[in-house]
């Protein structure tokens, strides 16, 4: 199955991985054996790295981490949008580990979790 996501080709089929981004296509591929929300969690996350520098992503080890960590951001925030709207709760009352079970989230997330969380409550603190 192909779509087309803003101007970027998207295409689902069986892959190991969960999806990547081929920038000599504009082409993002995504396993058609995920669920559809993770499915939409993959293609926030590959639509991030779109929007990366490819020259920084491969320029040193650092930048690379600091890429991957702001994609795993952007994957995080679509998820907190989904799960607050899903359970009525605020941010104020969000179990991180609950929201991590909830999302099928392993360990490999807790900093960007805390970061999106820190963010969100700072943003809501700045609005009073």
């Amino acid at each position: 199955m192909t779509k087309m996501r803003a101007k970027h080709k998207v295409i689902y089929c069986p892959i190991e991985a969960e999806g990547y981004y081929i920038a000599d296509l504009d082409l993002i591929v995504i396993s058609s054996e995920l669920t559809p929300l993770k499915r939409k969690y993959v293609l926030e996350y590959e639509l991030a790295h779109i929007e990366q520098s490819p020259t920084l992503y491969v320029a040193t080890p650092a930048e690379h981490i600091r890429l991957e960590f702001e994609a795993n951001c952007s994957m995080i925030a679509g998820m907190l949008d989904d799960y607050l709207g899903q359970t009525d709760l605020s941010i104020e009352e969000i179990s991180k580990t609950l929201f991590m079970e909830q999302c099928g989230l392993s360990r490999q997330y807790d900093s960007a979790i805390d970061h999106v969380l820190a963010q969100r409550l700072k943003g809501m603190q700045a609005a009073l």
